[in-house]
């Protein structure tokens, strides 16, 4: 099954322990969720919850610029679709920001969704970072924050902005090869951290004779 982008959902928060996030609209049933958060004071992970019950994993984080910018990728299969709010607990009063984005067309578990992650820093105009996943078909995902606001963000060769702000921008490519350079590009110098994860599709079905199923 092809991957495909649902929607996006971006939120600001400032000053704050907690982070409650409502998706844009509701969730769909197996259906999974990528989570990229930038932090401006650094702080740390506690937990991440919604209010129907989906369990959510780290994929990659924290990451630091070394300046003032903290970053996580989480990820969660829609068990349970519906109207759906996240909960973000960190270890401190922080300024949040969050870029939540939907796609269909992967595993059906946390487990056997997540396949590779890489990370990198650093100061510019433009972020990079080499990702191997272990198949081709993956989809690609790759979110960056920003120490300094950011102008003009742009994706990467071959990937499309998710969603994007003047201090973290969100991006996928739907179908991956098993060597990628995830990368986007901005018009000022900042100090940067980026994570990038490849996630493996639904597996197609078969019958007992070795024939594709019927879809």
């Amino acid at each position: 099954m092809a991957f495909s982008f649902v929607r996006t959902t971006q939120l600001n928060v400032v000053g704050a322990s907690v982070v409650s996030m409502p998706l844009s609209a509701a969730a769909v049933a197996n259906n999974f969720l990528v989570i990229h958060t930038k932090h401006t004071n650094v702080n740390g992970f506690v937990s991440l919850v919604d209010n129907v019950g989906n369990t959510y994993a780290v994929a990659g984080g924290p990451v630091d610029n070394g300046v003032n910018a903290r970053i996580y990728q989480y990820y969660g299969v829609q068990v349970i679709g519906g109207a759906t709010t996240l909960t973000l607990t960190i270890s401190g009063t922080d300024n949040t920001r969050v870029i939540i984005d939907e796609f269909s067309g992967g595993a059906l578990t946390n487990a056997a969704l997540f396949d590779q992650v890489a990370s990198n820093t650093g100061t510019g105009t433009s972020s990079s970072v080499s990702l191997s996943p272990t198949q081709a078909g993956c989809l690609i995902i790759g979110g960056i924050g920003h120490a300094a606001a950011i102008v003009t963000p742009a994706a990467g060769s071959g990937f499309t902005l998710s969603s994007s702000s003047a201090a973290q921008i969100g991006e996928y490519k739907l179908s991956g090869t098993t060597s990628e350079t995830v990368a986007a590009s901005w018009t000022n110098s900042a100090a940067w951290a980026s994570l990038a994860a490849s996630y493996k599709p639904l597996a197609a079905a078969t019958n007992g004779a070795g024939f594709f199923g019927l879809m």
